[in-house]
């Protein structure tokens, strides 16, 4: 496994189209076209390292933790795109499945369906390690009630 590269520890929240099983993805990620998109690949990317556990299945999306070991950008999204399961509202890297789930359940996410519940850091002066936490917005509890399976 890489070594971590940034000092941040991620633990964010994501749902997600399709039915995930839990893994660790090492793969590389590299920008493509004009810098805007990443994309995993075989070549000239840089390590990076997600490793994600299935916290409830829904109907038509799985509610995901994923904890980030490196800090690629787009890195979630991009990971979860290539294994088949892209995050609900991504216009970027998932925009067919959201609209899939949306055929199937009437569920629209309104936004890209991200939350990061837990952060923890190195404080650049105390060098002491800092946690947040934040609780799930509305949006979330709403898409949550929404998509249950009853």
């Amino acid at each position: 496994m890489p070594e971590t590269v940034s000092p941040t520890l991620d633990q964010v929240l994501a749902f997600c189209a399709e039915d995930p099983v839990e893994r660790v993805f090492l793969e590389d990620i590299a920008r493509r076209g004009l810098g805007r998109f990443s994309a995993v690949t075989e070549d000239g990317g840089r390590d990076s390292w997600t490793s994600y556990r299935v916290v409830e299945r829904l109907r038509g999306a799985t509610v995901l933790e994923a904890l980030l070991h490196t800090g690629r950008t787009h890195q979630i999204r991009v990971h979860f795109q290539h294994l088949g399961f892209p995050v609900l509202g991504d216009d970027t890297y998932g925009n067919r499945q959201s609209k899939h789930v949306m055929e199937l359940t009437g569920y629209s996410a309104p936004r890209l369906m991200l939350h990061a519940q837990k952060l923890t850091f190195t404080h650049p002066r105390t060098g002491r390690k800092k946690t947040c936490e934040a609780p799930l917005p509305a949006d979330f509890k709403e898409g949550l009630v929404a998509l249950r399976l009853t």
